[in-house]
């Protein structure tokens, strides 16, 4: 083992893949959505870095992660289940049902909390909150 480069990174960095939606997108950045829920036992871990991207679409954002469970469906509460973006529990079965269409009560998943979300794209959100609620802003 040499010694560490500038810069080098202690711990590992982790990413989750974020489906192409701008409104999905737009809740991220504002910390509107500080959760994801995924289907399966995730190896993620609390005070990590967190990368959140898209795929199909140019855009990442970085967070901290805060905390990790790893539970049934039946288990996930229903803060999480708001801090992920969705407002029942049937709405996010519904949704999971697209993907995972043997979903039931004992499917696996992985709940992810992030905070202190930042990056560009939370720098340009920030200065046109700014901007949009300053008294020279006007339509």
């Amino acid at each position: 083992q040499g010694e560490k480069m500038e810069g080098e990174r202690e711990q590992p960095m982790f990413a989750l893949l974020v489906r192409p939606n701008d409104k999905l997108r737009q809740d991220i950045v504002s910390e509107r959505i500080t959760a994801a829920i995924v289907a399966g036992y995730r190896n993620y871990m609390p005070d990590h870095e967190l990368i959140l991207c898209c795929h199909r679409e140019p855009w990442a954002v970085l967070a901290d992660i805060v905390e990790i469970k790893m539970l049934r469906l039946y288990g996930i509460s229903c803060r999480d289940i708001e801090a992920a973006g969705y407002s029942t529990r049937e709405e996010m079965a519904r949704e999971f049902q697209k993907y995972c269409p043997n979903l039931d009560q004992n499917t696996p998943f992985t709940v992810i909390r992030w905070q202190n979300v930042r990056g560009k794209l939370v720098d340009d959100f920030k200065r046109k909150e700014e901007l949009e609620h300053s008294e020279d802003y006007c339509t």
